[in-house]
């Protein structure tokens, strides 16, 4: 349905954002024959989102968690930083980023991410 929508406006930002997330549950729940594909192809369909519109919420989730699974601490708080400032009543960017952190070693930083994303 997304590639539909791709087909029709080349240029809606939030069809390559959704698509990009069904890529990442692709890679996620192991639901296709190639992980590591699912993951490259999510990560080029954020690009595309936010290069279309920046403001792409799901783009920037998306992409600040697979900058964490690549290691890429610093861009993935970048991206999930943008995120909440973009909508700062968003748990899934609270929760995402207080994710990020603990894995990336700053778990005291983390709690309160997450409690917030909780509240939310």
């Amino acid at each position: 349905m997304f590639e539909q929508a791709i087909d029709l406006d080349p240029q809606f930002a939030d069809a390559y954002a959704y698509l990009s997330g069904n890529y990442w549950y692709e890679f996620w729940f192991g639901w296709g024959p190639d992980p590591g594909e699912a993951l490259d192809r999510a990560f080029e369909y954020t690009q595309q989102a936010l290069a279309l519109d920046n403001s792409q919420i799901v783009a920037h989730h998306v992409v600040g968690t697979i900058y964490m699974l690549r290691r890429q601490y610093e861009a993935g708080i970048a991206a999930l930083e943008q995120a909440i400032a973009l909508s700062p009543n968003d748990a899934d960017g609270y929760y995402c980023l207080g994710g990020l952190l603990l894995v990336g070693g700053r778990s005291e930083e983390a709690i309160g991410l997450v409690e917030q994303a909780m509240r939310l």
